[in-house]
């Protein structure tokens, strides 16, 4: 779904392409928390602690299980299980937490921000904005449909539509926290050798496949500006 709204490979002949701000906010929202959770357990370069904030987000992800369940057995599984786990953790001295969203946002934006800085990444304030305008569209809230909104006057009538720049803003944050999580997994995966040039193959691939515009160059390697060989 993310991949068929942001960067979709084929379109119906007959198809109109419309943009919202509400599904773009919600899309871009759910592949920001998804990634930022893998960014902030990876940040650290020390195994023990990797372990420690994955561990902290396995227990509370058992916490909003064992709400969700129904069964009353299964229900106090769930809550032994956890148990379980902290009793052996504190046993070996480790504490853990739980982070909101919003730490974890942030704590990944400025991971990427700090190795690969560039834009929004850069104003904490901005990222946060980002967040919870794309939080308040997902819940359904007005004030980011009212506020996300750019407005002009053409022969004495007044047209509001949706900021395509804050559309993109979000999708750019959520895409460059999900792909700098994929290479930082990629890299304690220790298949960094030779992955240049799998990332060329798959973009050239991809490229491939794209809808292009009119005019636009039919190879990659085409492109103004792409990287040589």
């Amino acid at each position: 779904m993310w991949a068929d709204y942001v960067a979709p490979l084929s379109f119906h002949p007959e198809a109109v392409v419309h943009h919202e701000a509400r599904p773009a906010q919600t899309l871009a929202r759910a592949a920001l928390e998804s990634a930022s959770q893998a960014v902030w357990v990876m940040s650290s370069r020390d195994p023990r602690e990797v372990l420690r904030r994955h561990l902290s987000l396995v227990l509370a992800d058992w916490a909003e299980q064992r709400k969700a369940e129904v069964d009353v057995e299964r229900k106090e599984v769930l809550k032994q299980q956890r148990l379980d786990l902290l009793a052996i953790l504190a046993s070996h001295g480790v504490k853990v937490d739980d982070p909101s969203y919003l730490t974890l946002v942030t704590a990944a934006a400025h991971e990427v921000r700090t190795n690969l800085s560039d834009g929004d990444l850069a104003d904490p304030a901005q990222v946060e904005r980002l967040w919870r305008a794309s939080a308040g569209s997902a819940h359904g809230k007005m004030w980011p449909s009212l506020e996300l909104r750019v407005s002009v006057e053409r022969d004495g009538r007044s047209f509001s539509f949706p900021d395509a720049d804050a559309m993109s803003a979000i999708l750019v944050l959520a895409n460059r926290v999900t792909q700098y999580g994929v290479f930082r997994f990629i890299d304690y995966a220790g298949h960094e050798p030779q992955l240049a040039e799998r990332l060329r193959a798959t973009s050239l691939s991809w490229y491939a496949r794209i809808p292009k515009v009119p005019g636009a160059p039919t190879r990659l390697e085409d492109v103004s500006g792409y990287p040589p060989l």
